[in-house]
């Protein structure tokens, strides 16, 4: 007959051991994957060229190179002319029979993160030109002068360049400018995308992170499900729109208004190109709207504000629904349209001038 059976404890040593051996594991599978995320997805600020001037304003320095990368996107040179804008033709007398063209707004006329030659005015040079039987220019002052709320105040300047056209390129992400320095109320409904990017924030540090999120929104289903679950006070797409929202399009409405009557004085036209962001362009291709969702909302009330202000725009919804997969206009994460991206906005503004006639003493129409 068998005696009784006893069961062996651990050493004490082991609750201590197995625990610790556990974290270090850990720690060197994360410190593997933040070396190897470090290594191949490489990232790079250089802002040796950008400053403020006396008054604040945002200028980059006369001729001058800076290089920079994001996770997400291509190593990028961005070399700035004779008055620190972002093109190789001078900003001085506008040469004889050529079409000057300047480009206002944030980052999107910048075109972060984009190689010169993939830029809408890159891109849309050469096909304006042979539409116009005439030299084209563009002057590219994007991410140059006063505050986005104040932008209105870059017209002299432009005025200055002797422009046959103004072009302004507007995101939803602007609308958020006009809060620099305030605090912007927060809903109670779950944001996801919110989420990670605080998420992202907060781990600005861990290049592994970034690069697994930017992967998990390049999933189609993934990101559908990140974008319909997600609603905060600034989520464009959510209708109605929030009462804050509607604050920021009465904001837009008057610098648009500001713009076009400081351009008018000088007889200079103003064409408005809003653009929807990532989420915008997922809903728009898949036709998704409904109650509580809708893609076009910015292009839509950017439009209304441009009708009632008589200033011309280009409104891409309804191109940029016939693309299939229109997110991938955009990278993931960052959400600065990408080459892609860029590409498409150049045969946008292409194809709006085929039907639409451009007044000026250089174009032939």
């Amino acid at each position: 007959m068998s005696g009784p059976v006893h069961q062996r404890s651990l050493p004490r040593r082991d609750f201590v051991l197995l625990p610790l051996i556990s974290l270090l594991t850990a720690l060197l599978l994360a410190g593997s994957a933040e070396l190897i995320a470090r290594t191949f997805w490489q990232e790079h600020f250089d802002f040796s060229c950008t400053y403020r001037d006396a008054a604040g304003e945002t200028r980059h320095k006369a001729n001058c190179t800076e290089h920079s990368k994001n996770t997400e996107g291509p190593w990028i040179t961005y070399e700035f002319n004779d008055c620190g804008y972002r093109n190789p033709e001078p900003c001085g007398a506008k040469p004889p029979s050529t079409v000057r063209i300047a480009l206002i707004g944030t980052s999107v006329a910048l075109g972060a993160y984009t190689p010169y030659s993939d830029l809408v005015s890159t891109r849309a040079q050469a096909p304006l030109a042979k539409l116009w039987n005439s030299s084209v220019e563009f002057q590219n002052l994007g991410e140059v002068g006063p505050p986005f709320a104040e932008l209105y105040g870059l017209s002299d300047e432009v005025i200055a360049l002797q422009p046959d056209l103004v072009i302004f390129l507007v995101m939803p992400y602007d609308l958020k400018r006009f809060d620099d320095g305030l605090q912007v109320p927060q809903e109670q409904a779950p944001d996801l995308l919110g989420y990670l990017r605080n998420l992202q924030d907060r781990l600005r540090s861990s290049r592994a992170a970034e690069v697994a999120m930017s992967h998990l929104l390049e999933q189609e289903n993934f990101a559908l499900n990140t974008y319909m679950k997600s609603a905060d006070a600034m989520d464009i797409t959510r209708v109605p729109v929030s009462e804050h929202l509607e604050q920021q399009f009465v904001k837009l409405s008057c610098l648009i208004g500001k713009i076009k009557t400081r351009l008018q004085k000088a007889r200079v036209p103003l064409l408005v190109f809003p653009i929807p962001n990532r989420k915008e362009a997922a809903f728009l291709c898949r036709h998704i709207c409904n109650a509580s969702i809708d893609g076009a909302v910015f292009t839509r009330r950017a439009g209304e504000i441009c009708r009632k202000q008589n200033v011309d725009f280009i409104d891409v919804a309804p191109a940029l629904s016939r693309v299939e997969r229109a997110e991938q206009l955009y990278y993931p994460l960052d959400g600065h349209l990408n080459s892609k991206g860029n590409r498409f906005l150049a045969e946008q503004l292409v194809a709006y001038f085929r039907d639409h006639a451009l007044t000026t003493s250089a174009g032939q129409n």
